[in-house]
């Protein structure tokens, strides 16, 4: 009931009503009261117009005009009901219409009648007590004489009863007006409600769906200008807000395309801990469920990732406003990741902040690799270099010629071995660029051609050293590749064989295909073999089983090394198993994108 008369209709409806009631009562009253002064003065003016026609006889005839007097006021009396009493200067009533006269008091004592022996005209109104009804009363002075006093009074009274049946009668009329008025203004008033609230109620509907995001809504047109511009400006601002909703959508879509397809892991976090959204990346790296359930959850972090290192960084970097550091997880097998945290820069009931992890895991690698192939290239060359000198100090001071050649001996093996170390470290820094560049130039490469060129580069050396070299299979066997690289992978691994594998050493050399289905090529010894402790650290830069060996036997310790990274440019991949004292199968098997 409260909400209904609280609304616009009810309102309008009843102010309108109400005005209108109050305005026909106000006028209704108004016409009453009009309508009684008017009666009464119109009375008046009659009573006064008798008085002064029997006061006009009296005056010119005195005593000897009463009898005129008595019967113009008896035609008073028979025509209409005016009562007319005739006072003689002493208070005795010498004529009554309506009673005889020696029957009436002496009316000396009352006000109106000396009023009007003292030449006053005086009206009243009061109640009698003779008629018992409301009488109006008039007493005029008459019969003047010489000295200027009054020998009688002339009395009129007509009674009010008619006035009061004429107002009673008007009344009912006055009522009966007024609630005709009052019922056509309450039909108005209603059309008029109507005519504002309809349009409202629509415009309020109307607003509901628009803020339900239906942007077909419209309201129904309105005759009333204020609200047709309040309709036509909610139909501009719900186009405006469609417009700026759907460019929301959109540039919300492409971010989330952008936040999902991240490599980089990141979430928000709010200040109290709890995550509102991470992308599949941070997922994967914490090893936390999927991305849409903490966005519905809204995990704590430290459930969220399970990592108890991950919180206090949170809450770092609220307390400082930004936060950049390196961070490991607990699963990511040892990977190492540059955290950082900035607070976003919107309003919102709690501060949240952005966190990125980006993987610097293969940048600390290399880094690594950088540093221990500095120190193991400078300690490669730091031995030939200081050969040399020792040899160059001592040839300086001996001068017999036999022994000078012995050091001009020395001087150009250790030359030619920091040439074949340099060599090979350029031959290095050009796959590893290759493998950045891509394979653009690669031809088809006859792996047989390859391997037979490998065997006839090494066939001296193992012919002195009497080992047996073979090439079996692979006559059709083709890959994409560059020749080159291809016969310095293979030469590597004969010579390999030959170097470490001891005299009478059986090498061979075996094309065909793996299980994967594709080509293969490779080199098997009856060597000593490799321990298994070395098996994982064998193709690294300047790694060596027998250090000592590998230096006498003139090894630049990146042999295998580029062996490695040939084959990973060719897509390819290199194995070795080995026992020690049953030789040892280095494999370079390709993948099956590699065939023609």
């Amino acid at each position: 009931m409260k909400r209904i008369l609280s609304g616009v209709f009810a309102r309008i409806f009843l102010s309108a009503s109400a005005v209108s009631a109050f305005a026909i009562a106000i006028l209704a009253f108004s016409n009453y009261a009009m309508v009684e002064r008017v009666c009464v003065d119109n009375l008046r003016a009659e009573l006064l117009r008798r008085a002064l026609m029997v006061s006009a006889i009296l005056d010119e005839r005195g005593a000897g005009g009463l009898g005129d007097a008595r019967a113009l006021c008896g035609g008073f009396a028979e025509k209409s009901d005016v009562r007319a009493t005739i006072i003689a200067a002493d208070g005795r009533v010498v004529y009554d219409s309506g009673a005889p006269s020696d029957s009436m008091p002496n009316h000396l004592s009352r006000p109106d009648v000396r009023s009007a022996l003292a030449g006053n005209t005086e009206f009243s109104r009061r109640y009698s007590k003779t008629l018992k009804t409301p009488m109006l009363y008039i007493s005029a002075p008459a019969g003047k004489a010489g000295d200027g006093s009054y020998g009688f009074c002339v009395r009129l009274s007509v009674p009010l009863h008619a006035l009061r049946t004429a107002q009673r009668a008007l009344l009912a009329e006055i009522c009966a007006a007024s609630a005709l008025a009052l019922l056509s203004s309450a039909i108005l008033s209603y059309f008029i409600a109507r005519s504002i609230s309809v349009p409202l109620k629509s415009l309020d509907r109307a607003a509901k769906r628009l803020a339900g995001g239906d942007f077909s809504a419209r309201a129904r047109n309105s005759s009333i200008s204020e609200i047709s511009e309040l309709n036509d400006s909610v139909l501009s601002m719900a186009s405006d807000l469609r417009r700026r909703i759907r460019s929301l959508r959109k540039r919300n879509c492409e971010l989330d395309e952008i936040f999902a397809s991240m490599r980089e892991g990141v979430f928000i976090c709010r200040r109290d801990g709890r995550v509102l959204r991470a992308n599949e990346s941070c997922c994967d790296i914490f090893g936390a469920e999927s991305s849409a359930e903490i966005a519905g959850n809204r995990p704590h972090v430290s459930e969220a990732f399970r990592n108890s290192k991950i919180a206090g960084l949170v809450e770092e970097t609220f307390a400082s406003g930004h936060l950049m550091c390196d961070f490991e997880t607990d699963r990511s097998g040892g990977k190492t990741y540059s955290l950082a945290g900035i607070i976003l820069p919107y309003e919102a009931k709690q501060p949240r902040a952005l966190f990125v992890l980006h993987d610097i895991s293969s940048m600390r690698l290399n880094e690594k690799l950088r540093r221990e192939f500095v120190a193991g290239a400078s300690h490669e060359l730091k031995t030939p270099i200081t050969t040399v000198r020792a040899a160059a100090e001592t040839l300086s001071d001996i001068e017999r010629d036999d022994s000078k050649l012995h050091f001009l001996s020395i001087i150009e093996k250790s030359a030619e071995r920091m040439n074949l170390l340099v060599d090979d470290m350029l031959l290095l820094s050009r796959v590893e660029y290759a493998q950045g560049a891509g394979a653009e130039n690669f031809e088809p490469v006859n792996l047989r051609v390859v391997a037979e060129e490998a065997v006839a580069a090494h066939e001296a050396d193992a012919a002195a050293r009497g080992d047996e070299l073979s090439v079996s299979g692979g006559g059709d066997e083709t890959v994409m590749g560059d020749f080159t690289l291809l016969r310095i992978a293979v030469s590597n691994l004969v010579g390999n064989a030959v170097m470490y594998g001891g005299s009478a050493c059986k090498i061979g050399i075996s094309i065909g295909r793996a299980e994967s289905g594709g080509a293969r090529i490779s080199v098997s010894d009856t060597g000593c073999g490799i321990a298994r402790e070395h098996l994982d650290r064998i193709f690294e830069r300047f790694y060596r089983v027998d250090k000592g060996r590998s230096r006498r036997q003139g090894g630049t310790g990146l042999g295998l090394a580029i062996v490695k990274h040939i084959a990973i440019l060719h897509g390819a991949e290199v194995s070795v198993s080995s026992q020690p004292g049953h030789g040892s199968v280095f494999t370079i098997t390709f993948g099956k994108k590699s065939d023609v």
